[in-house]
Parts: C-alpha cells; structure tokens; sequence
C-alpha cells in the first residue's frame, strides 16, 4: 500500500467517526433538566435508611440504659458534691486520727466509714469528720490530709444505694478537677485530692 492510500483510508475513518448534527440534538434532548432531578433526601431509599437510622438510635439509648452500668449523670453529680464541700472547707465536727472513734463520735451507725482496702487511702492522714448528706441520703465528710503536698482532701462516704450501683469505680473530670469513685463493701466513696 502506498502512502497516499494510506493517508486517505485514514482521513476516511476520522471522517466516519463524527456524528452527524441531527444525532447530537437528539442525545441533547433526551437529557433531562435539573427541575426534574430528584434530591437525594426525596428518593425512595432516603426514607427507609433514615427510619432504619432513628430505630437503631433508639435501640441503642434503651439498651444502654437498662444494660449499661455507667451512669455519667449520678456520677458527675456525685463528683459536684465532693468539690463543693472541698470549695467550703468545713471543720470537722469531731477531730480524730482514728476512724472507728469518728464513726462512735458521730453515732453513726447506718454504715461503716472504715474502708476495707486501706492502700487507697495510704498516702493521706485523718483528721476527722462530719455528718452531711447527699441528696437526701445519708453521708460521712471525711476530712484528709495528703502527707506529700500537707493539702487538704476531702472523702465522702455513702451507703451504696441502687442509683450508685449503675456507677463503675472511674475517675471523673468536673472542670479541670479529678474525682475519684469507688465502689467497697456496700458502701460508695468518693474522694477530692487537688494535687491529682
């Protein structure tokens, strides 16, 4: 084949390749125009995600409720108390190192203030106590003293009542201040240290 055949078959094919006029306005005319778009929210399928979305929402916030055992809200305000009786800096009504004599002094005698495991409270010494109460319920303010930093440090004692057995032993941040919580033999304690 010589070139000049070669250069017309090729121009024939490119030729061939364009559509004609007619084609194109047909194509133009079959697209459809934006008003006539369905938004996405308005499509059949949006309608059953969105109610299969609010079901799993809602299955979810019962099941957490009733299965769950942390309970952010008794927590933090639990938390509230402890930092607004350290804020008050109260004495305490019976001054004492032993914990057994504060608890006769106060006659206190609902529920044991002595905690069963001593290392959570081994770095602090007592000073006393005073009855207060917690919504309520009845309740021990255990005045300490961190023997690091000489800062005082505020213990409450509670009997642990069915709202605080939904509430894991944690560390709870109320405005930059760290709360701890746990839970010891029936009884709820929660304990303000400001160097922690």
């Amino acid at each position: 084949m010589k070139e000049q055949e070669l250069d017309e078959l090729i121009r024939g094919a490119y030729e061939s390749m364009s559509m004609p006029e007619s084609k194109i306005q047909h194509i133009l005319d079959r697209t459809p125009e934006k008003d006539n778009v369905v938004p996405f929210y308005r499509r059949e399928w949006f309608s059953y995600a969105a109610a299969a979305c609010i079901a799993l929402m809602i299955v979810s916030v019962v099941v957490s409720n009733f299965t769950g055992k942390v309970n952010y809200v008794q927590q933090t305000q639990l938390a509230q108390g402890v930092l607004g009786i350290y804020d008050h800096h109260f004495e305490p009504d019976v001054q004492s190192s032993d914990w057994n004599s504060i608890a006769t002094a106060l006659q206190h005698s609902d529920f044991s203030i002595v905690p069963t495991n001593m290392q959570q409270l081994g770095n602090y010494e007592l000073r006393g106590g005073r009855n207060c109460a917690f919504n309520g319920l009845k309740a021990v303010h255990v005045v300490l003293y961190n023997q690091n930093t000489q800062e005082e440090v505020c213990l409450y004692v509670l009997r642990d009542s069915k709202e605080f057995q939904k509430i894991d032993d944690a560390r709870v941040n109320v405005g930059g201040r760290n709360v701890s919580l746990w839970h010891d033999n029936g009884r709820m304690f929660v304990l303000y240290d400001p160097s922690k």
